[in-house]
């Protein structure tokens, strides 16, 4: 799925390999985040070409192992966009924070408000997301 920057005041993106996880994860932000944009897609690759379009990205959940991701060309995507990033996966990375899998609605919440601006959203505050 391509995605083009219609000026929403919040763009996210879903990275997860099954769609009803995918469609999840977007419901539950949409309940929290009424106003934002959720770009889906079902690989990191698709990932990178969804959000090519866009000046810029809030967020982004990514099902992936910490070493493949930090080698990936996403990451270097989301980092150029200043996008705060959360990995879904079995296993707690040390350089984002992680949605295990499986997870509930309050531990998506959770993750939601405890993705802080780390390396990747140097001198950031709020984001228009809200978070």
């Amino acid at each position: 799925m391509t995605a083009e920057d219609t000026g929403s005041p919040c763009s996210v993106l879903v990275v997860a390999s099954q769609p009803l996880v995918a469609q999840d994860i977007a419901l539950t932000l949409l309940d929290q985040l009424p106003q934002a944009r959720i770009i889906t897609a079902a690989s990191m690759a698709a990932g990178f070409d969804a959000i090519d379009a866009l000046a810029s990205l809030e967020m982004a959940l990514v099902e992936a192992e910490e070493a493949a991701f930090a080698d990936a060309p996403l990451w270097h995507a989301l980092a150029a966009k200043g996008a705060m990033v959360c990995l879904i996966g079995p296993r707690s990375s040390l350089l984002w924070p992680t949605l295990p899998i499986p997870f509930t609605t309050k531990e998506l919440v959770l993750a939601l408000k405890t993705i802080s601006p780390g390396q990747n959203w140097p001198e950031h505050g709020r984001t228009k997301c809200g978070v």
